[in-house]
């Protein structure tokens, strides 16, 4: 896997995300909402640097919860995703997301 950056990870997930026509809301581990329905790569990046800390990304589409991707920014876009929901559609994503990663190897 090989993403030039963070950034690049993060952007990579995000447009996956919204490629599907999810919004992502940004919340801290314990539940507190730090960005709600972000649909551009930019609110999602500012919201996870907002923080150290690890931050989850809640995947939405009109209101139901899709999956979560947890994520730090951290200097180590191979470890950008620490975990993910286990269900098809974060699955799926994921698998997207390493995939793109190693085409640009």
């Amino acid at each position: 896997m090989s993403f030039s950056s963070d950034r690049a990870a993060l952007d990579c997930l995000c447009d996956l995300a919204f490629e599907q026509g999810f919004a992502i809301d940004v919340t801290f581990e314990e539940g507190e909402t730090i960005a709600s329905s972000c649909t551009t790569r930019a609110a999602v990046f500012e919201a996870v640097s907002a923080t150290a800390d690890p931050v989850k990304l809640k995947l939405r589409r009109g209101g139901p919860l899709f999956g979560v991707f947890l994520v730090l920014l951290q200097d180590d876009p191979e470890c950008l995703v620490a975990d993910h929901s286990d269900n098809d559609v974060c699955n799926a994503i994921a698998a997207l997301w390493s995939a793109r990663a190693e085409a640009t190897a």
